[in-house]
């Protein structure tokens, strides 16, 4: 047998080295998303890193029956607590698990868009946040949450004045990192997406999470047109009474090339990124 150059073997381990690059995710990432399982339900958790500071924001905390969902995984990745907690608006779906999340975990900040609700549900978290002596923000449009690792969370919705019914006025989030994007819309509807498209807010988002967990009364053409996401990920319960997410939001999704992936058929999708290509629940996607 004719032996081996070591320069050809030093080759081969640089392309091996190379393809195992090409097949990892990340490292470290520095912003990773989870799109919580939480049935018929919203909740989203943002971490965000560099080699020296963590931030955690978790976006809303489903219902009070898949509470347990997201604490779990906040207690795994997230072990000194949330500096921010946000409920992008007062529906029990998204907020009615941030009564087990706030018994259990430690939350630096909590941030609404300053709606409130006529239902024991928001009055048990009020009074459980008053107990507490969490501190309590308001947001609307041009304000920030800051991230670490170079990555922002920019609030685009909604404007302050906006007058419209609990979805309408849901927390719009637009989260970066370099060259990444992740736009985050809660129950955001048709009403909503016009207001952001006539306010010049919106722009070219690699990931969407879809409105309202799919409804045919949100991600609206026009929208969608500006977005124009390579992915879209859809929190909703298998075989919900609503039928999100609905046909036609599915096919409008299409109509712009977009993929989807969905809690009810994967469980909790994870997006992570180094700001330049990003990987979907471990692989590579673009």
């Amino acid at each position: 047998m004719t032996p081996k150059s070591p320069y050809l073997l030093a080759a081969a381990a640089l392309l091996l080295s190379a393809c195992i690059t090409q097949s990892a995710p990340p490292s470290p990432a520095n912003l990773t998303i989870y799109f919580i399982d939480v049935g018929q339900g919203d909740s989203t958790l943002v971490i965000a890193s560099n080699a020296t500071h963590t931030t955690t924001l978790l976006i809303d905390a489903g219902d009070s029956s898949h509470a347990k969902n997201t604490t779990r995984l906040v207690a795994e990745t997230a072990p000194l607590g949330l500096d921010h907690a946000l409920a992008t608006h007062p529906d029990a779906d998204h907020i009615a698990g941030f009564q087990t999340v706030l018994g259990q975990v430690r939350v630096a900040e909590f941030d609404s868009n300053g709606d409130d609700k006529d239902t024991q549900t928001y009055a048990r978290i009020a009074e459980k946040l008053d107990a507490l002596a969490i501190p309590k923000k308001t947001l609307k449009q041009g304000d920030e949450i800051p991230l670490a690792g170079g990555a922002r969370a920019q609030v685009i919705w909604p404007r302050d004045g906006f007058e419209g019914d609990y979805n309408a006025r849901s927390v719009v989030l637009r989260v970066t990192l370099d060259s990444f994007c992740v736009l985050l819309t809660g129950d955001a509807d048709k009403k909503s997406e016009e207001g952001m498209l006539a306010d010049n807010a919106v722009a070219p988002c690699k990931v969407l999470k879809a409105g309202h967990h799919g409804s045919k009364y949100s991600s609206s053409q026009p929208f969608l047109a500006v977005v124009s996401p390579e992915l879209v990920a859809i929190s909703a319960g298998e075989d919900n009474r609503y039928g999100h997410p609905n046909p036609e939001a599915l096919a409008r999704f299409a109509a712009v090339n977009a993929k989807t992936i969905h809690t009810a058929e994967v469980g909790t999708i994870v997006v992570t990124t180094n700001g330049t290509g990003y990987y979907v629940n471990g692989r590579y996607t673009g």
